[in-house]
């Protein structure tokens, strides 16, 4: 066997992208990982809370880039500017993203649009910028949010739950395209998790009703994704791609 080395889990110095950086697990992975010692473009359309936890990261360490994720020209500015400051680019993290819940019957198209605009459009403009880069190199991570409302949706969650079960099937049809240049693609489907974004959009009686349910009596918090994304930035875990993993709160 080979000597198994801690280096194996270091991402230190890596550059890592991760949309959606202003908030809620955004922020709580660019932070997390910031302190595990790589390098993180924090993007978010909300500028002033991508340099919030820029600024927290530390200047040499941290960069805010102002981006909207479902405009190719914002998303290939970004790119560069990423590759202007660092010169490489090793991981892509698409967390940014939109939910909204109604009734089937009571969708409008333009909501519909919305949600499949900022999750899946925004996922794949991304996936696509970096790539060029990426396949230079011979070597990235690219890890894309979807949840577990993917698999098992619930009433008013149809559009939230398609693009992210769209997102989980891009995961794997990118995977087995980009494998042989040295690029792994993954998904992290967390559980309902406890953000200002869920809390905007689920009353108080139905997130508790959730938490309730799940083994250990508590939603998930951003910091418990944490882990989970380090481990896929670093060459520990080059051999998993193409699969979509599920998060659970803890005793899940």
């Amino acid at each position: 066997m080979q000597n198994y080395r801690a280096a194996n889990f270091s991402i230190h110095d890596k550059v890592v992208i991760i949309t959606g950086a202003g908030g809620g697990i955004g922020k709580a992975m660019a932070l997390g990982l910031g302190q595990a010692g790589a390098m993180v473009a924090c993007v978010d359309r909300d500028f002033s809370a991508a340099n919030a936890v820029a600024k927290e990261i530390g200047p040499d360490k941290g960069v805010a880039i102002d981006c909207d994720v479902t405009l190719e020209d914002s998303v290939t500015a970004a790119v560069a500017a990423v590759i202007g400051r660092f010169r490489r680019i090793d991981a892509l993290i698409n967390n940014a993203g939109q939910l909204h819940r109604c009734l089937v019957k009571d969708h409008t198209l333009a909501d519909w649009n919305r949600i499949f605009t900022v999750n899946v459009t925004g996922t794949f403009l991304f996936s696509c910028a970096v790539l060029p880069r990426m396949i230079e190199q011979g070597a990235g991570r690219i890890v894309n949010f979807t949840s577990a409302l993917g698999v098992r949706s619930t009433p008013g969650g149809a559009a939230y739950g398609a693009a992210k079960a769209a997102i989980s099937s891009f995961t794997n049809t990118l995977h087995q395209e980009v494998a042989g240049h040295g690029i792994s693609v993954s998904a992290i489907a967390p559980g309902l998790t406890n953000t200002a974004m869920a809390n905007d959009n689920m009353t108080s009686e139905y997130m508790e009703r959730i938490a309730a349910s799940y083994p250990g009596g508590r939603l998930g918090q951003p910091e418990d994704i944490i882990g989970l994304a380090h481990f896929l930035m670093t060459e520990a875990s080059k051999h998993v791609s193409g699969s979509t993993i599920f998060v659970r709160p803890p005793g899940g």
